[in-house]
């Protein structure tokens, strides 16, 4: 047995706590546990200790004699309860219980007073006490158990930035949860949501957001998929793109996997089974739902997302299924559109390689899509633009120390991943984990050797914890400003790996991406949503001020409602200006709509809008479309009506040629509607 030396070091312990050459799992314990009861192991100042997987069924009362420790790992373990005396480690930092068999968080728990990081992932947690959960938590991962409620006493813990509680049944939130002022992640896929608390979507800090496979957003799950099926004329959204057979795909077993992540694993393909082109194929992990929710829900957005021809988007290219049909079936992929090489996630997820089944699965009778075949990105050329975050890091990537960016790289970055935005957010899908490592990047350096020479260009990718939102909704807009916040931290990333050199690059400068950065970050309510982004990020500043000049003559329009002067209203209608309520044509022509106005001044009523939004950009049409809440108030009562208003330019005249009017509400000042 290995006797401690009072003279080690804690970096010695640590190294020598770990499997010794030749020793087994059961010998290393004793050797452990020996050291615990004797006093040996608590003067040599351990740190670190990990214990995973090691068939521990209780843990000896002498463990806190290890007050020196800042990390522990028990998972996958037998565990059911702990000792009392547990609570005496007070040094303790990250603490892990993997895969154990905890039936509910024991108290002692929450008496661990530096307790940071905390796992009880996929356990059998029914609940959670009060008091169980220490204050001082910051990052807390619950995902995968029973747990239907939530203690109140999680509001205490003020410091949290990041919350994984996917794959139970909540069926809401506490509201003393809002005071969780530094939350950043939360994860709420695959849980009994019948509504959005309203304090997550107007969250200051909140970037990552994942709530797919919850009652409130299965119907807009649902109406997304009817709605591109009919946009397309195809009986459904799988139809978008073709099923073929996992043969045809020509994976080896045995064949080592481009990249992995929480919910499976990516393999190169030979000949892809679409025009006899390379695929990525991804292998879902079984267990029929990933980390943030249902394979379907994933595959449906990847699908959906690959229809608009956004060239910053990983593409997806067919479906797949286990077995023999008519076709000689299929296998199994991911939406993770991390097509290539997605490495871990947020949490303690692990997965494991399922080619194995996938090929032992060959000989069943399947029609059911399993999986996705998507563009191959040589793994040579494109890598993971960043690592996923750390202990230390929390909700922030982390990159290698001597990772440079050229301005040029930085603005490319942008233009890329802010299309990739604007085009999901168009379609109502919100991605809802917008990071480095899930975007491939093709550097200058590696694009310089390619033949012919390649620029700068990214991808964004892995749509694990993505779902669909009705779009232009209210609720839309909150969740777009949450992505948005996720966008600027990563150009915020981004510049702070700035060469030092250039500091413009096809007419973007550095104080205007330094000002994109700062309103993505700053106040919610003036985030630009993602269409005005990308027009700010444009090559050509024409469009930026098209746009910037709609927004200015629309202020003056406002100006002259209030002011009823009908003369400068006519002037800013097109000729045949159109107006439609709810979708319905309501009035054609600027007579129509400058009597309306005059009749409205009349009667004394007050417009005011705010939230401008650009939604859609037109440069080859001339026309842009900006979108604002408007609110007005009328005498005597001073009825107050509020509605969403598209107003659509065409920028050659600058003069308005629609209006959409929806969302109208009108209420009293005492309160009735």
């Amino acid at each position: 047995p290995h006797i401690w030396d009072d003279a080690m070091t804690p970096t010695e312990a640590n190294a020598a706590a770990e499997v010794q050459p030749g020793e087994t799992v059961d010998a290393r314990v004793l050797r452990l546990f020996s050291g615990m009861k004797d006093g040996s192991l608590a003067r040599t100042g351990l740190t670190k200790l990990d214990l995973a997987g090691c068939a521990i069924e209780s843990l000896p009362d002498e463990i806190a004699s290890c007050a020196s420790l800042t990390f522990l790992s028990l998972g996958n373990n037998p565990l059911a309860t702990l000792p009392e005396t547990f609570g005496e480690l007070k040094n303790l930092r990250v603490l892990f219980f993997l895969g154990c068999e905890f039936t509910e968080i024991p108290a002692v728990v929450g008496r661990l007073p530096k307790l940071y990081m905390l796992s009880f992932k996929a356990n059998r947690l029914t609940k959670v006490a009060e008091g169980a959960i220490s204050p001082s938590v910051c990052w807390l991962i619950l995902s995968d158990n029973a747990i239907d409620t939530l203690p109140e006493s999680l509001c205490k813990c003020v410091g949290m930035r990041k919350l994984l509680l996917a794959g139970n049944r909540l069926k809401g939130l506490p509201l003393g949860m809002r005071n969780l002022k530094e939350l950043e992640l939360i994860r709420l896929a695959d849980n009994a949501l019948t509504e959005i608390p309203a304090w997550l979507l107007t969250h200051d800090k909140l970037a990552w957001l994942a709530l797919a496979a919850n009652p409130v957003t299965d119907p807009w799950a649902v109406a997304a998929r009817q709605s591109a099926a009919a946009e397309s004329a195809v009986e459904s959204l799988d139809a978008l793109v073709p099923l073929v057979s996992w043969n045809s795909l020509q994976v080896p077993p045995g064949a080592k996997p481009l990249g992995k992540g929480a919910s499976g694993e990516v393999f190169a393909s030979a000949k892809g089974g679409v025009e006899n082109g390379r695929a990525a194929v991804k292998v879902y992990t079984s267990g029929g739902k990933t980390s943030d929710g249902r394979p379907e829900d994933e595959m449906a957005v990847s699908i959906l997302a690959s229809t608009g021809g956004c060239d910053g988007i990983v593409k997806t290219l067919a479906r797949f299924v286990y077995g023999r049909g008519s076709s000689d079936e299929a296998a199994t992929g991911d939406d993770e559109t991390q097509s290539n090489r997605k490495v871990a996630g947020n949490g303690d997820d692990q997965t494991q390689s399922n080619l194995k089944a996938v090929h032992a699965d060959d000989e069943t009778q399947s029609t059911k899509a399993d999986g996705l075949v998507m563009e191959f990105l040589d793994p040579v050329v494109w890598k993971n633009l960043g690592n996923p975050p750390s202990f230390e890091s929390v909700t922030r990537d982390t990159y290698d120390a001597s990772t440079k960016r050229s301005f040029h790289e930085i603005v490319t970055l942008a233009r890329c991943i802010s299309d990739a935005g604007a085009a999901l957010h168009a379609k109502g899908v919100h991605h809802g984990d917008l990071y480095a490592h899930n975007v491939l990047w093709r550097g200058t350096e590696i694009g310089n050797k390619m033949e012919p020479p390649q620029v700068p260009f990214a991808k964004l990718s892995d749509f694990g914890a993505a779902f669909f939102y009705e779009p232009r909704s209210e609720i839309g807009r909150d969740l777009e400003r949450i992505e948005v916040r996720a966008f600027g931290i990563l150009i915020q990333e981004a510049l702070q790996m700035w060469d030092g050199f250039a500091v413009e690059h096809d007419g973007i400068k550095m104080l205007r991406m330094k000002t994109v950065v700062k309103y993505c970050l700053g106040d919610r309510n003036t985030r630009p949503s993602f269409a005005a982004i990308v027009m700010g990020l444009r090559s050509s500043l024409d469009e930026a001020k098209s746009v910037n000049r709609c927004i200015h003559n629309l202020c003056h329009y406002i100006e002259s409602l209030n002011t009823g002067n009908t003369q400068r209203i006519a002037e800013m209608l097109d000729e045949h200006v159109q107006v439609f309520v709810y979708g319905d044509l309501f009035s054609t022509g600027s007579r129509a709509t400058t009597l309306s106005c005059a009749a409205d001044f009349a009667f004394g009523k007050k417009v005011s809008i705010a939230s401008p939004r650009v939604v859609n950009c037109d440069a080859a049409n001339g026309t842009v479309s900006i979108q604002v809440s408007v609110v007005a108030t009328t005498p005597p009562n001073r009825r107050r009506t509020t509605s969403d208003v598209t107003y659509t330019y065409n920028t050659r005249t600058m003069k308005q040629i629609k209006h959409e009017i929806s969302n109208v509400v009108v209420a009293e000042t005492g309160g009735g509607q």
